[in-house]
C-alpha cells in the first residue's frame, strides 16, 4: 500500500475520519482539534498498549494538505529550502512543520514541498521489507531531484538518517538512481542544524521569551545517528529559554519505533491475548525517562523527534503528569508569536 502514495495518503485521509470512535480530547494547549487515543476496542491490547500511554490520532489534516495554505510572504529570501516531513509529522503532529516554515520564514528562508515525497521507508526496510524500501526511496529521490532548493530538511531524525545513508546506499547499485541519491543525501540536515550551523539562529533570535525553564532530551537517531545536539539547545538557550539539563538526557525515551509495539503473543487460560516482552521493557525505560524530566522541575521537555513525541506525550498524558512535550521548532515558533504580541 505504501509504496502506491496516493492510495497510501487517501487512507490516511479515511483513517483520521474513522478513528474518531476510539479517539477523546487531548490536553494538548497546541491545538484545539488534537485526540488521542485512550484504549483499543480490542480487549487483548489494552494492557500492552494503552495502560500506560495514551497514543497519538491521526491528525484531522495532513501537513501536505495544509501546505498551500501557509502563507510565506518573502521577496528575497536567503535561501529555498524542501522539507521532507515523514510520516510523523506529516500525518500526526502537522504542526511541527508549520513551527518549522514559521521559524524559516523569520529567518528569510522560503520553505517548498514536493508533493510527491512519500515515507521514508525505514519502517519497511527495517522490518525486512526491502523492495518496499527501495521504491519509497525512489519517490523520494525523484521528488527532491524535481525541486531547485537548496537544502532539504527534515524536523525527523530517522528520516534524516534515512535520507542521508540508507537512500544512497539502497540505490548505491542503481545507475539511474545513484547519483540522486547521493546529491539529495548532500544537501539534507536536521531543521535544528541548519538553523544554528547554517544562518546562525541563535544569534538572530535573541531574547523572544524569558522566565520559561525547559529540559531536553537527545533522541538517539538525532545524537548517536547525525551528532546533533548542541545545536537544539542553542536554539532555546538563545531565544530565552532557560534550558535546564536532565541526567541521561541522551537515553532512549522507549520508543524505539515498533520496539514498544511489538512483543510475544501470549494466550491466557481464559482465553484472552496479550503481547509480553518489549511493551514492558519499553514501558520501565519511558518510566525512568519522566521521571529524569520531572526532576529538572521543568515543566516543558523539548525534542526533535516525533517518534519520542509519541512516546513522551503518550507516557505523560496517561499519568496526567503536568508536562507538556514539545518539538523544538513549536517552542521556537511559540516565542516569535510572543515577542510579536509585546
Amino acid at each position: 500500500i505504501m509504496k502506491n502514495r496516493g492510495l497510501f495518503h487517501n487512507m490516511v485521509r479515511a483513517a483520521s475520519k474513522l478513528q474518531r470512535p476510539v479517539t477523546h480530547k487531548s490536553r494538548d494547549e497546541s491545538s484545539d482539534q488534537r485526540r488521542i487515543i485512550r484504549h483499543l476496542p480490542m480487549h487483548f491490547m489494552n494492557k500492552d498498549f494503552t495502560e500506560w500511554r495514551d497514543l497519538p490520532s491521526i491528525a484531522p489534516k495532513s501537513f501536505r494538505d495544509m501546505f498551500d495554505t501557509i502563507p510565506q510572504t518573502l521577496f528575497n529570501p536567503d535561501y529555498k529550502v524542501g522539507f521532507f516531513a515523514g510520516c510523523g509529522a506529516d500525518f500526526v503532529y502537522p504542526e511541527v512543520g508549520v513551527s518549522m516554515i514559521k521559524v524559516l520564514n523569520a529567518l528569510n528562508v522560503e520553505v517548498v514541498f514536493p508533493k510527491g515525497q512519500n515515507c521514508c521507508g525505514i519502517p519497511a526496510l527495517y522490518s525486512g521489507d526491502a523492495e518496499t524500501g527501495l521504491d519509497l526511496a525512489k519517490q523520494s529521490v525523484q521528488a527532491f531531484s524535481e525541486a531547485d532548493v537548496d537544502y532539504v530538511l527534515c524536523v525527523c531524525p530517522t528520516c534524516t538518517m534515512g535520507v542521508k545513508r540508507d537512500f544512497v546506499e539502497r540505490l548505491a547499485n542503481h545507475p539511474q538512481w545513484a547519483a540522486k541519491a547521493r546529491a539529495l543525501s548532500e544537501k539534507t540536515m536536521d531543521a535544528a542544524a541548519f538553523m544554528e550551523n547554517i544562518l546562525g539562529a541563535s544569534e538572530k533570535l535573541q531574547s523572544l521569551i524569558e522566565g520559561q525553564k525547559v529540559t531536553y532530551h537527545d533522541s538517539c537517531h538525532l545524537k548517536r545517528g547525525s551528532g546533533v545536539y548542541k545545536e537544539p539547545r542553542a536554539l532555546l538557550a538563545g531565544s530565552g529559554f532557560e534550558v535546564e539539563e536532565m541526567k541521561n538526557s541522551d537515553r532512549c525515551c522507549g520508543f524505539g519505533g515498533t520496539y514498544s509495539f511489538l512483543g510475544h503473543p501470549q494466550i491466557s487460560r481464559q482465553g484472552t491475548y496479550s503481547f509480553l516482552g518489549h511493551p514492558q521493557i519499553s514501558k520501565q525505560i519511558t518510566g525512568d525517562k519522566v521521571e529524569n524530566i520531572k526532576a529538572t522541575g521543568a515543566k516543558t521537555v523539548a525534542m526533535d523527534c516525533p517518534g519520542c513525541m509519541i512516546m513522551l506525550k503518550g507516557a505523560t498524558g496517561k499519568s496526567d503528569e503536568s508536562i507538556r512535550c514539545a518539538h523544538t521548532m513549536e517552542l521556537l515558533a511559540e516565542a516569535l508569536d510572543k515577542k510579536k504580541e509585546k
